[in-house]
């Protein structure tokens, strides 16, 4: 019986060496394998900043740090077409909510409620940081079609963190990232193809760190080509009367 015992360990030693040997063979291949986040992030940057046009669909939920007697998110649904330098339209609505237009432009917020006829203009307060530049309003992906994204859309990125790769027989291969930064602390899923973001989850934070709000956003339909003559040509601005935002029944 001790042979046996003895046999048996000697066995059991050979079997954990064994195993060893497969993990460390198998080390360098994983590592291969694993996402890059922050590469993923930066290329996502440098599309984004690289694009001189925009447009894209997003779909917001957002957390119960939200409260319409804080902040105003002007609905879950918003049509985004976006021309660099400063030209930016934003129809909300979907799923009932209230049909709202925004146009920005020039340093300030023109928001049209087509139902009412009212308007209201608002300086933007960029100090406030791009989520929150339209004051009284949180709008989670302004930052992204700044000049400066990495800047504005997250504030000093402190660590990029790579979680997940998608898999190879995905349509869509996607690089899931936890981005911590000054203005944001979330993750962010980025198409490997096209490098620019899927998903992105997280919470945002004002510049003076005294306003802070979650939402989760999909991104869907991205395209790079010029907006359509009289994209920010919005139809019936003019005739609108002037309201406090209050007025617009938000």
């Amino acid at each position: 019986m001790g042979n046996h015992l003895t046999l048996g360990r000697r066995a059991f030693g050979g079997l954990l060496a064994g195993l060893a040997l497969t993990a460390v063979s198998r080390v360098p291949e994983a590592l291969a394998a694993a996402p890059d986040g922050a590469g993923a992030v930066e290329d996502m940057l440098s599309a984004l900043t690289a694009s001189r046009a925009l447009s894209f669909t997003a779909e917001s939920s957002f957390g119960a740090s939200v409260s319409k007697d804080r902040l105003r998110t002007l609905g879950n649904r918003a049509s985004v077409v976006f021309q660099r330098p400063d030209s930016l339209f934003i129809v909300f609505g979907g799923g009932g909510q209230p049909d709202v237009q925004m146009l920005i432009s020039g340093g300030e917020a023109t928001l049209l409620r087509l139902s009412l006829a009212s308007k209201t203009v608002l300086k933007l307060a960029p100090e406030n940081g791009p989520a929150f530049a339209v004051p009284g309003l949180f709008i989670p992906f302004l930052g992204l079609l700044s000049e400066t994204a990495g800047a504005e859309f997250f504030g000093d990125i402190s660590s990029v963190t790579a979680l997940a790769q998608g898999a190879p027989d995905q349509p869509e291969t996607t690089t899931l990232a936890a981005v911590m930064a000054s203005r944001f602390t979330g993750e962010v899923w980025v198409n490997k193809s096209t490098s620019l973001p899927v998903r992105t989850t997280g919470t945002w934070f004002g510049a003076k760190g005294d306003v802070a709000a979650s939402a989760a956003v999909n991104f869907t339909g991205w395209s790079t080509e010029p907006p359509v003559a009289g994209a920010f040509a919005v139809k019936g601005l003019a005739e609108a009367k002037t309201v406090e935002l209050d007025g617009l029944g938000l």
